[in-house]
């Protein structure tokens, strides 16, 4: 998918053709800042927009997973960024939120995504 090789090449992040899960395999906590100012200042199209969002939240995911304090600004930046454009956004958290699944296995986002998804759909 050709917005997939463009954020991997404006971002410096893999490509090939055959990747199947492009947010979680580029996924990088220690970069989670780069990708959030990339988000609010780059001008994407609609799947651009999507993808850069997944990535975002595969990188919050094992941002959450490392960090022993996690950065409460940077859980409010994404979730206002979510927020913003719910209608585009609401299946990616809905995917994190885990729904279906019991608490035991969760991701670290699961929480803040579940506390979302309830706002829009309690």
């Amino acid at each position: 998918m050709p917005f997939y090789e463009k954020l991997s090449s404006l971002l410096g992040l893999a490509y090939h053709p055959n990747m199947q899960d492009w947010e979680l395999e580029n996924a990088n906590p220690e970069r989670l800042t780069e990708f959030i100012h990339a988000y609010q200042t780059g001008s994407f199209s609609h799947q651009e927009q999507h993808a850069l969002m997944g990535l975002i939240l595969a990188s919050f995911n094992d941002y959450l997973a490392e960090e022993a304090a996690p950065d409460s600004a940077i859980e409010h930046t994404i979730c206002a960024l979510l927020e913003q454009q719910w209608q585009d956004f609401h299946p990616l958290v809905r995917y994190w939120s885990l729904l279906d699944e019991d608490l035991d296995d969760e991701f670290p986002i699961t929480p803040i995504m579940r506390k979302l998804w309830a706002q829009h759909f309690s």
